[in-house]
């Protein structure tokens, strides 16, 4: 049976155990832009989809710095960055960039409008 004691102090880790899953189940600013930004880049996939382009989605690449986004046509290839309204490109990316577009490629970085 408890005791005062051992219910008090089951309560109080019960409490710092509370307190714990609240503060690492906060959504942080990175992730609630980083759910906006794979929002948005659901959207731009289906959109170029039906523009007749076979996209495939980079999720991690020997690169770094490499865009979201490769989209395919016959003769056609272009690397798409896709980026939350409030996003920015980092220094490694516009390197890639300049990268990608010196080797003849077409690049892009799509900014969420909203």
């Amino acid at each position: 049976m408890p005791t005062a004691f051992t219910s008090s102090l089951l309560s109080g880790q019960l409490k710092a155990a509370c307190i714990v899953l609240l503060k690492t189940s906060r959504p942080t600013r990175s992730s609630t832009l980083a759910r906006t930004e794979a929002s948005y880049q659901s959207t731009l996939i289906k959109r170029y989809e039906q523009q007749g382009w076979f996209v495939l989605k980079l999720i991690q690449t020997n690169k770094p710095g490499i865009p979201d986004l490769v989209l395919m046509k016959p003769d056609q290839i272009r690397f798409v960055e896709v980026k939350s309204a409030s996003g920015r490109l980092s220094k490694i990316q516009e390197y890639r960039h300049d990268q990608l577009r010196m080797a003849g490629f077409d690049v892009a970085v799509d900014w969420d409008q909203a």
